[in-house]
């Protein structure tokens, strides 16, 4: 669960702390991300592979220009995109054909519901 370059998959709404993000001001109006259970942020692959815009966990670096920030953009009521501060593209939710699970790539910003946020308060308490 924890291994870096695992991809970022989507599950229900619980109070889990793998499911729940640190979220501390970068600059530029952006965020950095780190996640409560693995103290790991996230990131595309990158590189020209056909999965490079898959999101997937990567160390949260002592080094404030080596972590990935993101900024978050409302768009209507309280949904947000959200941008990877260096490319400008958005964070998309996607259920690959015959796959059980949902998964968060990059992608073009084109309005679609799958890159639409919610972000919420976190719980006040997070279990494993």
């Amino acid at each position: 669960m924890g291994a870096e370059g695992t991809p970022v998959s989507l599950y229900p709404l619980q109070a889990w702390k793998c499911l729940t993000w640190r979220i501390a001001p970068s600059q530029n109006e952006a965020y950095f991300l780190q996640n409560h259970f693995t103290s790991k942020t996230f990131s595309g692959k990158g590189g020209n592979s056909d999965d490079a815009n898959c999101i997937v966990q990567v160390p949260y670096d002592v080094k404030l220009g080596k972590r990935p920030d993101w900024k978050f953009v409302k768009v209507e009521n309280n949904m947000y995109q959200i941008v990877d501060a260096k490319s400008g593209r958005v964070l998309t939710a996607v259920k690959p054909s015959g796959e059980r699970e949902t998964y968060v790539i990059l992608d073009d910003w084109d309005k679609r519901e799958e890159q639409l946020w919610e972000l919420m308060d976190a719980p006040k308490r997070l279990v494993l």
